[in-house]
């Protein structure tokens, strides 16, 4: 059960990842409101090419670490 909660919610932001980057592609990234996904997907972007890149396990990995501190700061 949480294997099928934990991939559900890896395809959820991978999909979110890629409609950030062919967003910020087209000029229209100021249109999305996932701006932690944006921010991180734009900064990548801007690296590509370069062996900093992150590749998109590493961008879920990121933006599912901050949304977890952003939820806990939250409750507090």
């Amino acid at each position: 059960m949480i294997y099928l909660a934990y991939d559900d919610l890896r395809l959820h932001i991978l999909e979110l990842i890629s409609t950030a980057r062919a967003w910020v592609l087209r000029d229209r990234s100021s249109e999305l409101d996932a701006a932690l996904i944006r921010n991180l997907v734009e900064a990548n972007m801007a690296q590509e090419g370069d062996s900093k890149a992150l590749t998109d396990d590493e961008l879920l990995s990121n933006s599912f670490v901050c949304g977890v501190y952003s939820l806990s700061y939250g409750l507090i």
